[in-house]
């Protein structure tokens, strides 16, 4: 064991040069790409994407646009996907939330997708589409990561460990404390989780796992959770149906459509459990975007008055509502304006929604998530 131990703090040491998992290229020194000249919709796309912990590519400045002009049009396609989507109210965001650079070609429509010419006369200009009909290529975007040969799953900056793949005798399911204490005989503290992206690639490494839960490094203190590694408490992804009071925190690694939610466990319970190293100096956050005008995902709305609520997940992801308290005059569309199935759990088609509490109501309580 200690031999075994040893390895993996050898092998931590890192380069401080940005690299990118296997098939995706390095760009600009800053941005892990990769072409899909297949054609999907947009939402198959996204799905692509995130099944690394990804999104659709978002572009920050002309030089980016220029670099995924070029890797394009040598693939072959002429018009790709971007990670930007326009709400109704002419209000866009790309994929991680910011909208720091547009090229939009003059005129462009509401509640769309955005994809990018490559060729012709106005190569990089962005154009709107029609997200669930179009089919188009597409780009794939991760983040750079740095090198370490022992790591298997390697995203972001960090090194992700799950219990059940750890170098020594099959593990049982042990305590929040002993994970802890094992964790950090590789190196590792027991992980904590801050954007949807992470999310995404955690999901990935239990794809097909037999087991429902493990353990995150998650624990309440007086009357918050926080992180036992420290970090800041910036994203919360806990299960808004969960009456849980007990300490510790779990989530779900089960094969249900939307899981990767968080909930509260006994400390004490024996769960399998999810290590994660560090690779370098500095933590990059995800960030989501302030003073939106929209109701953006995570969020909560609590109301007895009488009004409609447009909801919205940037575009990688569809909404998920949980209502902790429902009311029978509550009425909730899709981005067609389809009368969503009623209840506790609804889940949208598409990364919009619309809710309406009609006068006379009871009232409601709802936490929107991602998923």
């Amino acid at each position: 064991m200690k031999a075994i131990i040893f390895l993996f703090l050898l092998f931590s040491l890192y380069s401080a040069n940005p690299i990118c998992p296997a098939g995706f290229k390095l760009v600009n020194q800053n941005k892990c790409l990769k072409v899909y000249p297949n054609s999907l919709k947009h939402l198959e796309a996204e799905a692509t994407c995130r099944g690394y912990g990804g999104t659709l590519v978002n572009i920050k400045n002309a030089i980016d646009n220029r670099a995924v002009v070029n890797l394009a049009a040598n693939a072959g396609a002429s018009y790709i996907w971007i990670g930007v989507f326009c709400f109704g109210n002419n209000t866009c965001y790309q994929d991680d939330g910011t909208l720091s650079y547009s090229n939009f070609a003059s005129g462009f429509s509401n509640n769309a997708c955005v994809y990018m010419s490559t060729s012709g006369k106005t190569p990089g200009q962005w154009l709107t589409g029609p997200c669930q009909v179009t089919s188009l290529p597409f780009v794939c975007e991760v983040p750079t990561t740095l090198e370490d040969p022992t790591c298997l799953h390697n995203y972001n900056g960090f090194c992700y460990l799950p219990s059940h793949e750890l170098p020594q005798d099959p593990l049982p399911s042990t305590t929040f404390s002993e994970a802890i204490v094992l964790c950090q005989e590789y190196g590792a503290k027991l992980a904590s989780v801050h954007s949807q992206p992470e999310i995404d690639f955690i999901r990935g490494i239990y794809k097909g796992a037999n087991f429902s839960r493990v353990f995150l490094g998650g624990k309440q203190f007086i009357n918050h959770i926080d992180w036992v590694d420290d970090t800041q408490w910036d994203y919360d992804y806990s299960d808004p149906l969960d009456n849980s009071t007990e300490s510790c925190l779990q989530m779900d690694t089960s094969s249900r459509e939307n899981n990767g939610m968080w909930s509260r466990v006994d400390c004490k319970a024996e769960n399998y459990f999810l290590c994660k190293r560090d690779l370098r100096p500095e933590v990059s956050m995800f960030k989501t975007s302030e003073n939106s005008p929209l109701y953006l995902a995570p969020g909560k709305i609590t109301s007895s008055t009488p009004g409609t609520w447009n909801l919205a997940a940037f575009g990688p992801y569809r909404l998920g509502l949980y209502f902790t308290k429902f009311s029978s005059d509550l009425e909730i569309y899709d981005e067609y304006g389809n009368l969503l199935n009623q209840g506790t759990s609804v889940l949208a088609p598409t990364n919009t929604a619309t809710i309406t509490l009609k006068p006379g109501g009871q009232g409601f309580s709802l936490s929107f998530l991602p998923f």
